[in-house]
């Protein structure tokens, strides 16, 4: 079963999953069909299985601890973040490749930026964020998203994960400050992540 997974992982990475098919996993895996058959009913389950634990490792990376330091907290987090999808880099791409936009139900990255944007709020103390808290968040975590890719997709990676964390950062630092000054309760909430 890994055999396959790890097939349909590099070709997942390659392209949206859409256009890949079982003919393709089976070769790339060295495999047969009725192999194939017996673990998945699909190209739709293979994909999943290939990207659940992936999504559920960065899951598992968000949680903030409790520190004074919020902004040095958040960077471990990026940072943590990025180290994952370099380290498990095909299935990471393939997580963000074939996702829609943070926020939606039906992609499996959304999850991930979901649960993120649940602990940005939890950190900050936001019970309810606000239109424009959630608003600011979210454009955040698709900068992330998007960012991220073309980072993985760059080969080379001349940028550092140091360099890209801190980048990434910076970018919630700006989106906060063109929001600010306001006296929407969750920018001032989240304003406090900048110390």
């Amino acid at each position: 079963m890994r055999q396959i997974t790890s097939a349909a992982s590099a070709l997942f990475a390659a392209t949206i999953s859409e256009k890949v098919t079982v003919a393709d996993i089976v070769n790339r895996a060295g495999v047969s069909r009725a192999l194939f058959y017996r673990h998945y009913s699909s190209v739709d389950e293979v994909f999943q299985s290939v990207v659940d634990l992936v999504a559920q490792d960065f899951v598992d990376r968000l949680r903030l601890e409790t520190t004074d330091d919020q902004d040095a907290e958040l960077g471990r987090v990026l940072h943590d973040f990025l180290y994952t999808c370099q380290e498990v880099r095909l299935p990471a791409r393939a997580l963000l490749r074939n996702s829609r936009l943070p926020g939606t139900d039906d992609s499996v990255v959304s999850m991930v930026f979901l649960r993120a944007e649940q602990e940005i709020y939890r950190r900050v103390g936001i019970g309810e964020p606000t239109r424009l808290a959630r608003l600011t968040v979210r454009s955040w975590l698709t900068c992330i998203e998007v960012q991220t890719l073309a980072w993985l997709d760059g080969g080379d990676q001349d940028e550092t994960i140091d360099e890209l964390a801190s980048r990434l950062t910076a970018t919630l630092r700006a989106l906060i400050r063109v929001t600010l000054p306001t006296e929407d309760e969750g920018m001032l909430a989240l304003a406090r992540i900048l110390g």
